[in-house]
């Protein structure tokens, strides 16, 4: 039944809320997270999104401001409207908008027929349309909540949500014209191909938007089918459908190319009408068991503090942290909650799932998991996962296997719906599976999955760009990316010399550890001192002018790429000079505005191919410049308003950086099984280990403590390991998850701690990177 709000004001309501939202002291980490940071669309532009959403959930509600290509979170933080609340999201992400379909605004008064931001040509959009203006100051976003004030209408939006399941709450004026729209045909890059709505009974809906690459989208245009089953707790007066701007009035079954529904409502003053949603990518019966399985009753104040508590289990079950300024655990819990949104959990509640053939599967001892940002993710995202939620690692290389199997091809570069997208490049899917490999997270078919890596290398059917190319050359001739093919296809060749050498096929091993450790260098000009592009007779394909130049290289310049060696710093190093190499390198960082923003030519971390490089001075006995500029980057590159990040999130990639390096770790080359030590910012941090995946545990838990720690004291005098000395700037993957103390003393001034030549981390030219965990 509808509820009936007893106050004066709703507006005033929206305000004692975040007034006492402020003045409650924080008590756990979720108090601390902030949806709001990275929301900003523009500028900065994390791209992120404020509502409401599970770990990996299925269900991303969040307001929408804006449709059309380039907005892929459909909501910007600078836009002033609001023109509806939709179901599924691809938050910070770059390119063409994806997903943010079911679009549904609640009005009152003149029914319009449009949201006055969906302009395309194919639409009779006339007016203004339906959407409402908002301020800052109405909203509340919290983990498992958001609530706006739509200004035009005077009516409280609030969202929440379940795993597969949205839950929204409409308070409404009085008013005899009351509706609630339902844009059937909208996504966030335009509009979808086909709707098919059902009127089960009034007050319940059902249907199938059919996304097959129609209008604008992602890489061309994910591929799939969103099925819907929606409820009202309160009948309808009267429905009715429209369709490219044309009221069709009153049809129970009804597919058209740009159709919408709308529910007309009788309201008292501040009455309450609640709307669910069951979403499925397999079928309408998927969406009606995932909403009647997770939602059978109609309390949304139980389903916000079920979502909260969800969150706070989440993270308390990951890692916890002690110390630090408020800013920085604000920055810090917020990052953690936005690297639990992808790859998020595919299947309905009983298994079953899209796959990659365009078919209905099930059966699988895993979860399938939905979105693989590769070219980004694969850095620090995953790595952070085989610490935090190995599981879902296994689970994403269980999905790989499956998308091969069904495709025939090699590891996705950059996968959604089960697509290759064709967007990024390099092997990551790759990287993900022997990274997970080395680290005993291998509950998959591993003989399957080393055919697949070597299919990658070798074909045929590879996704890997150019593979051909570097077989016959060992490097990529293509003046316009063929320095960053060769850099990325290298570091993969590496990825397959490790998964071979752990495997005893070491034949494989010597020869893609050979290609590993000689293809990159194809590209190193001696003179210039800087990688360049050859064609195919071996020949510098232009001339040269500056490391400043953007000729072979995708996404930077070459000053920014010539660094992309991880696997073997060391031989990058032989080739530079060691004192030219350090020297280069502060320059590198030094170089950067204070915010290390977009498009800047030196330290640009809002682009992952840098993402590594803090820690290579400690491949040339300075540590103390990887703990300096870790807690500079940390402190300049992020922050805790819609601006907070420094570009697009990738999927959690720029949010798990800011993590690893809070608490004090960054991998290089995964697969390598290291951890560099930089700076930690906060004076404890406890990991907790999982002893499916983490059977070397004994505490249970791996604690970072350091001493003396503060805003100034960012420098290591010294550390030990479970109370045993360490003087080496890096630790082994089986030495964090067997568990224990690493102790760290710091201070204000750089010290010699970790710069022997000795205790220098290991690269493919200089020494031995610890094995496979058995």
């Amino acid at each position: 039944m509808p509820k009936t709000f007893a106050m004066t004001s709703l507006a005033l309501l929206a305000l004692l809320a975040a007034l006492t939202a402020v003045s409650s002291e924080p008590t756990n980490p979720v108090d601390y997270i902030n949806p709001v940071i990275g929301n900003s669309a523009q500028k900065r532009c994390g791209r992120t999104i404020p509502g409401p959403h599970l770990p990996f959930g299925l269900v991303q509600l969040s307001p929408d401001t804006v449709t059309g290509k380039g907005k892929t979170s459909g909501y910007n933080w600078y836009d002033t409207t609001i023109e509806g609340f939709s179901v599924n999201r691809m938050p910070g992400v770059g390119y063409h908008g994806s997903l943010g379909n079911f679009q549904v605004m609640p009005t009152t008064g003149e029914l319009r027929l449009h949201s006055g931001s969906n302009t395309l040509d194919q639409h009779k959009h006339q007016g203004p349309g339906w959407k409402s203006p908002f301020r800052h100051d109405d909203v509340i976003a919290e983990p498992g909540y958001y609530s706006v004030l739509l200004k035009k209408y005077d009516i409280r939006t609030e969202l929440t949500a379940t795993q597969r399941v949205g839950m929204m709450r409409f308070t409404f004026p009085a008013s005899d014209s009351s509706h609630i729209q339902i844009d059937l045909a909208r996504k966030i890059g335009g509009y979808s191909g086909r709707q098919h709505n059902i009127v089960v009974t009034n007050g319940t809906i059902k249907g199938k938007i059919r996304c097959w690459g129609e209008g604008a989208g992602f890489a061309k245009g994910t591929k799939y089918n969103l099925y819907y089953y929606a409820q009202f707790d309160k009948k309808w007066d009267s429905y009715g459908l429209w369709n490219r701007g044309d009221d069709l009035g009153q049809k129970p079954d009804v597919e058209n190319d740009d159709l919408g529904f709308y529910a007309n409502f009788t309201t008292a003053p501040d009455e309450q009408i609640t709307l669910k949603i069951g979403i499925s990518y397999v079928s309408m019966e998927g969406a009606e068991a995932n909403l009647q399985h997770e939602l059978s009753h109609w309390d949304f104040d139980a389903v916000q503090t079920a979502a909260r508590r969800t969150w706070r289990e989440a993270i308390d079950s990951m890692l916890t942290t002690t110390g630090g300024t408020e800013d920085q655990k604000m920055i810090f819990y917020s990052a953690v909650y936005r690297t639990m949104m992808y790859p998020l959990d595919f299947t309905d509640i009983d298994g079953k799932y899209w796959g990659a053939d365009k078919k209905v599967h099930g059966g699988k001892n895993y979860t399938t998991r939905m979105g693989f940002s590769g070219w980004d993710v694969y850095k620090h995202e995953f790595p952070l996962l085989t610490i935090v939620r190995p599981d879902i690692v296994n689970d994403q290389v269980n999905t790989f296997l499956d998308i091969c199997n069904l495709t025939g091809k090699t590891y996705p570069l950059w996968q959604m719906m089960g697509d290759y997208t064709g967007a990024g490049l390099g092997d990551p899917g790759l990287s993900v599976t022997v990274d997970a490999y080395m680290k005993g997270i291998r509950n998959f078919d591993v003989n399957r999955a080393y055919e697949i890596a070597l299919q990658t290398a070798r074909g045929p059917n590879s996704v890997r760009k150019e593979y051909e190319k570097m077989n016959e050359c060992g490097y990529v001739y293509d003046h316009t990316i063929g320095v960053t093919l060769t850099l990325e296809n290298t570091y993969g060749d590496w990825c397959i010399s490790r998964f071979a050498e752990a495997l005893g096929k070491q034949s494989d091993a010597d020869f893609y550890r050979n290609r590993a450790a000689d293809n990159y260098k194809h590209h190193y000009d001696p003179k210039a001192g800087w990688m360049r592009p050859k064609d195919a007779q071996g020949n510098w394909s232009k001339p040269w002018t500056d490391k400043f130049s953007d000729e072979g290289v995708k996404e930077g310049n070459t000053y920014q790429w010539s660094w992309f060696v991880p696997h073997d710093v060391q031989g990058l190093i032989e080739l530079m000079g060691e004192e030219r190499f350090a020297s280069e390198l502060d320059e590198f960082f030094a170089g950067a505005p204070a915010d290390f923003s977009p498009g800047n030519p030196y330290y640009n971390h809002s682009n992952e191919p840098v993402h590594q490089i803090i820690s290579y001075f400690n491949f040339v006995g300075k540590p103390w410049r990887t703990q300096y500029w870790t807690r500079t980057v940390l402190d300049g590159a992020y922050g805790t308003d819609h601006n907070g990040l420094a570009h697009n999130d990738d999927f959690g990639q720029l949010s798990a950086w800011y993590v690893l390096n809070a608490i004090g770790l960054n991998p290089v080359a995964p697969g390598e099984n290291i951890w560099h030590i930089g700076s930690p910012i906060f004076d404890e941090i406890e990991i907790k280990l999982n002893e499916q995946y983490h059977p070397r545990t004994k505490a249970k838990t791996f604690k970072i403590v350091a001493q003396n720690n503060s805003p100034e004291n960012y420098y290591i005098q010294s550390a030990s390991l479970n109370d045993q000395p360490l003087n080496r700037p890096w630790i082994t993957h089986e030495e964090l998850i067997s568990g224990g103390i690493l102790k760290l003393v710091m201070g204000p001034k750089e010290s010699t701690w970790g710069s022997a030549k000795k205790d220098r981390p290991p690269s493919l030219s200089n020494g031995t990177f610890p094995k496979a965990l058995n």
